[in-house]
């Protein structure tokens, strides 16, 4: 299925684990397994996906031109910074460090479920993400509606 929503405030334990939440793993393929692939996202959060959706994901970002300077850019972003982690037996992933430091979280985690993917976020920085929009939900929503009727 591999669809994911929601938020979840959760705790990093001392081992810099944290457990990905049960509705979240339930829309896990069986091809996933317990890999999931964490990489840098945008806003400075952190992506994680489930390790059949990834080689959909990276095949895409693969079809970018490395002779464009910021294509390229972006291609070492993501590669540069993929990290695969299995789920122990109690659903927790260890957060890499470098990723950590990038997403600035330290002691609590935002889960959110972001349709493919799932993001992790310093809450405060959810928070302050949110807030730096002014534009309303239904703003977003008509000028999604009037590109979509562009495209159509």
């Amino acid at each position: 299925m591999n669809q994911f929503f929601g938020k979840y405030l959760h705790s990093i334990d001392p081992k810099g684990r944290v457990a990905i939440p049960s509705r979240l793993r339930k829309n896990f393929s069986p091809e996933a397994g317990n890999s999931l692939v964490l990489t840098k996202g945008s806003d400075s959060c952190i992506y994680v996906y489930p390790k059949d959706i990834f080689g959909d994901v990276i095949a895409e970002v693969l079809k970018l031109d490395s002779n464009i300077r910021k294509e390229n850019r972006l291609i070492r972003n993501i590669t540069h910074n993929v990290h695969e982690e299995e789920m122990d037996g109690q659903s927790r992933i260890i957060l890499p460090q470098p990723l950590k430091q990038y997403a600035s979280i330290e002691n609590e985690v935002l889960i959110a479920g972001s349709g493919k993917r799932i993001e992790l976020w310093n809450p405060v920085k959810y928070e302050e993400y949110l807030a730096a929009d002014s534009t309303s939900f239904e703003e977003l929503q008509e000028q999604i509606a009037l590109l979509h009727d562009k495209i159509s």
